[in-house]
């Protein structure tokens, strides 16, 4: 029981949403605001766009959103999507294996007229321990003993 709680509390921990930046960009038409984790790490990086219309203030759900990053030599292309749940919410996500400022690219097109908006993320590096004495290197040591020693000392008597 106790094991289920500790698992919850982890994949709870983890959500992206609970902590979240968020950047504002005007374009000539539109009004780009990014969402992205706060301190965002190496790995995948979760970006929501909402698009406003800068002369009305409205909010659409008929953009084609094309999201480009960059950093150096390296290219990663994708489209940002909406569902029905939340139509004016577009998500895409990025697995950046390197750590540094990354330029994003959006290119929103809406019938006739496209807007290229540009903006740029710091990915920071991921936290890697791999001292011998790290907690992870301890905890693995436990479990390995728990599992492999706990069968023999339960059936101690039929074995030897």
């Amino acid at each position: 029981m106790c094991l289920f709680f500790s698992f919850y509390g982890i994949l709870y921990a983890d959500e992206s949403s609970l902590k979240s930046n968020s950047i504002n960009i005007p374009g000539n038409k539109y009004t780009l605001q990014v969402e992205h984790t706060l301190n965002p790490k190496v790995g995948y990086v979760d970006l929501n766009f909402r698009i406003t219309e800068t002369e009305s203030k409205v909010q659409k759900n008929n953009y084609k959103i094309s999201v480009v990053a960059e950093k150096g030599e390296e290219k990663f292309k994708t489209f940002a999507l909406n569902n029905s749940t939340n139509p004016n919410v577009y998500k895409c996500v990025f697995d950046l294996e390197k750590s540094g400022q990354w330029i994003f690219k959006t290119s929103i097109s809406e019938d006739e007229y496209e807007e290229n908006i540009e903006f740029s993320i710091y990915i920071e590096e991921r936290n890697r321990e791999t001292s011998l004495f790290s907690l992870s290197s301890y905890l693995f040591a436990v479990i390995f003993l728990i599992i492999f020693l706990a069968p023999l000392y339960i059936f101690r008597k039929v074995i030897f």
